[in-house]
């Protein structure tokens, strides 16, 4: 996972039982990995060593088995995509779970202390970016309504143990459909997750800064 943040304006509603539930399924078993990078407009992303670049070597924590997408796995890039933000340079993995929601962490919506704060409504989407590069905009942009269209787990998150990843979600309407496909999303209870994840049925399909930039990693 990457690092956690928090704070935008106050326009999330309160949460318990089934949302903080979906929300530490989601957190746990496919929360997307963030990204340094430097997201141009429509001509594209900077690559790592072009210059504008902000790539940094990231630490990844035990084995790191990240490898190329099986070929059974490849028809998933179509709900999968780059979520970037033009003025921050922020770009995280998000996936969408409907024809016009995407789901990604919150953190990459809401920095944490210290860090630029994005403007909702600056983000743009891009689904399967490596083959489509096609850009979509938030619902309510351009303007100021984008984040009437976020709901989140939270605005602020830990940033020291005990980590709150249960609550590093958020779900973002689209201004128009984007996704020709979508990932069915189910409610789990931790417990469940952990032992999907101990039978070798939880797997993790991502973007990372360190690896293949721009391309989607597969890794247990």
């Amino acid at each position: 996972m990457a690092e956690r943040r928090g704070r935008p304006d106050r326009h999330s509603p309160s949460f318990a039982g089934p949302a903080l539930r979906f929300g530490m399924a989601l957190a746990l078993a496919c929360v997307a990995q963030a990204l340094a990078a430097n997201p141009a407009a429509a001509q594209g992303l900077v690559r790592p060593g072009e210059a504008g670049s902000a790539v940094q070597r990231a630490a990844v924590f035990g084995t790191d088995d990240r490898a190329p997408i099986p070929a059974q796995y490849r028809d998933l890039k179509d709900r999968i995509g780059l979520l970037m933000n033009t003025r921050t340079r922020a770009v995280c993995t998000a996936f969408c779970v409907a024809s016009d929601i995407i789901a990604t962490a919150s953190h990459c919506l809401y920095p944490s202390t210290g860090q630029r704060l994005p403007r909702i409504s600056e983000f743009l989407f891009a689904v399967n970016y490596e083959a489509r590069r096609g850009l979509a905009r938030l619902a309510g942009t351009p303007g100021s309504l984008a984040p009437q269209f976020v709901l989140s787990g939270g605005l602020e998150l830990s940033v020291r143990p005990p980590i709150e990843a249960a609550r590093d979600w958020a779900l973002i309407r689209l201004a128009t459909p984007a996704c020709k496909s979508a990932f069915p999303v189910r409610a789990m209870p931790a417990e469940q997750v952990i032992a999907e994840s101990a039978a070798g049925r939880v797997f993790q399909l991502a973007y990372h800064r360190d690896y293949q930039p721009y391309r989607l990693a597969y890794s247990t």
